[in-house]
């Protein structure tokens, strides 16, 4: 259920998520605020005076750990990206290694059903990827792509079959399309997500004291306002292949289209 939400929230304009994240945290504010009115009144002043010194240090740290995310989240987003040319090169270097054995064998089946599987990269994985899931028509066509070249490979005698580099293309081919499919869902590992729920948690927790003259003070405001940023940011850059910043398969039309003439 976490996961469809998560979908469906990616899909929406950078600024609605922007908005989105930065409005729950503020209205949550104000509601645990509200139910710290319930509390006794004996001492509301001194347990408004430590919240208020707990939360500005916890605030600091929730933006330091969000930063650490961010960056790790940003770095992730751009191994994706050098992933997608990498794969098309894999893509390319298959092409020409199955080429390169078209003397001894049939290699049209294999590079037909490579070419097969590019088109279903652009035409049903990117559209699936955007949504939040693969696309089994682009399983089916890679499955069909490594049984043509299985059965090519065997009509090659074994001296030359294990001294071409078609099997070791093949193999990071697929290598960077399991890479690319274990990130779309996010990178970060979720423990980190718990612990930035936890820190939210112990925040909300000392708002909840800020009763009296604390209650109109600035800081948690400012502070919630600013990590809500933050956390919108980080969960737009965790989730490379959705919403309107995402990794763009333009390597991968360029290489079909050089594929498509290669064989002409």
């Amino acid at each position: 259920m976490i996961v469809a939400l998560a979908d469906t929230l990616a899909a929406w304009p950078n600024l609605a998520i922007v908005l989105t994240f930065t409005g729950v945290l503020l209205v949550l504010l104000v509601v645990v605020q509200s139910l710290g009115r319930l509390l006794p009144e004996e001492g509301r002043e001194a347990r408004a005076a430590a919240a208020l010194d707990t939360f500005k240090v916890l605030g600091p740290l929730t933006g330091v750990f969000l930063s650490f995310s961010l960056v790790q989240a940003i770095g992730q987003f751009r191994t994706a990206d050098v992933n997608v040319t990498r794969e098309a090169a894999n893509v390319y270097q298959l092409d020409r290694a199955l080429n390169g054995a078209s003397s001894m064998t049939d290699t049209r089946p294999a590079r037909l059903a490579l070419r097969a599987y590019v088109r279903h990269l652009v035409s049903h994985e990117w559209p699936a990827l955007h949504e939040g899931h693969e696309s089994r028509e682009t399983t089916q066509a890679l499955l069909r792509v490594q049984q043509a070249v299985d059965a090519m490979l065997e009509t090659l005698p074994s001296e030359v079959r294990f001294s071409n580099d078609i099997d070791k293309n093949l193999d990071e081919m697929q290598d960077d399309r399991a890479t690319r499919l274990g990130i779309a869902h996010g990178g970060l590992p979720a423990v980190m997500w718990s612990v930035l729920a936890a820190l939210f948690t112990l925040l909300f927790a000392c708002a909840a004291f800020l009763q009296g003259s604390a209650t109109r003070h600035p800081l948690p405001i400012l502070y919630i306002a600013g990590l809500g940023l933050l956390s919108a940011l980080l969960f737009i850059m965790d989730r490379p292949f959705q919403g309107e910043l995402s990794v763009s398969p333009s390597a991968l039309i360029k290489i079909q289209s050089q594929l498509d003439a290669r064989l002409r």
